[in-house]
């Protein structure tokens, strides 16, 4: 937006994690940070003393969940079974138990259009 942090903030740091930045706020460390939404509410019902600390000024619009990935050397028939299992954990007892845990309601099968917001904010701060 063409606004140089140095001028706009007093002073800026990086926590390296969403939590450490509530943490941070909470503590009165920083005045405000930037936050990823399901870290926040996560953090929230497992934490609330360090949430209830903070205020939330702002949400984004949503954003695709982020991916989770394999890597390259992984065979085709364990993908394959690793994505059947996260597709069904909703549909089994102890599934649920670890979506609970995690703060989730299941894993869905995404498609890139999952992230047509993301795409839409780059574009909007001038990224092709």
């Amino acid at each position: 937006m063409g606004v140089d942090p140095q001028r706009y903030f007093g002073r800026t740091f990086f926590t390296w994690s969403h939590r450490k930045v509530v943490e941070a706020v909470a503590l009165g460390f920083a005045d405000a940070g930037a936050v990823d939404g399901y870290v926040y509410e996560t953090l929230a019902r497992l934490h609330p003393e360090i949430t209830s600390r903070t205020r939330v000024v702002h949400r984004s619009p949503p954003f695709g969940f982020p991916p989770l990935v394999a890597a390259p050397h992984v065979n085709e028939v364990d993908r394959l079974r690793l994505r059947s299992v996260l597709l069904s954990m909703s549909n089994d007892a102890e599934g649920r138990r670890l979506l609970q845990h995690l703060n989730l309601d299941g894993f869905t099968a995404g498609n890139s259009h999952l992230f047509d917001s993301i795409r839409e904010a780059w574009r909007q701060v001038g990224r092709p």
